[in-house]
């Protein structure tokens, strides 16, 4: 049994995954410069862990609309480090969710094309270890060969697999 949260919180049957959604940002602009930026974050209502059945895993999944390249030249990330990464809000202890390897995201020149979806294959069930919590997500290390790579409707989702 698997229960989508969608943003009107009605749960909805499915196979064996729950997936909650952030609130969508309409833009992010990734620059040249190695930064982090905050990533849209999410809410877990009270009493949406299925605790009769057993949690496998929870992993993040990121998606974007269409990115937009204005840096005059094919643009791709430029570091080995870009990660997304979570944090129970307030607790200050970011864990890494999903890698991001360099030369991905590769735009071509003066282009939008469409977004990914990006899912994580660490499990963070040490962070996200309770609901009736909001959950930070951020880029860490965001860096592009050039200025600018712009998301366009970011959204962030946490899936937790139960047994």
């Amino acid at each position: 049994m698997v229960y989508v949260v969608r943003f009107s919180g009605v749960p909805e049957l499915t196979d064996d995954r729950l997936v909650f959604a952030s609130p969508i940002t309409p833009t992010i602009v990734l620059t040249s410069a190695q930064t982090n930026f905050a990533l849209p974050s999410v809410t877990l209502a009270a009493q949406v862990f299925p605790h009769s059945r057993g949690i496998r895993r929870i992993y993040a999944v990121v998606s974007w609309r269409k990115q937009g390249n204005s840096g005059g030249a094919a643009n791709a990330v430029n570091t080995t480090t870009m990660k997304v990464q979570v944090d129970k809000t307030g607790d200050a202890t970011w864990v890494n969710a999903i890698n991001i390897p360099d030369n991905s995201l590769e735009t071509a020149t003066t282009s939008d094309e469409g977004g990914p979806v990006i899912t994580g294959d660490i499990d963070i069930q040490a962070e996200v270890d309770a609901d009736d919590q909001v959950y930070d997500f951020r880029f860490l290390d965001a860096q592009m060969d050039l200025n600018n790579l712009t998301l366009y409707d970011v959204q962030v989702h946490i899936v937790v697999e139960v047994f």
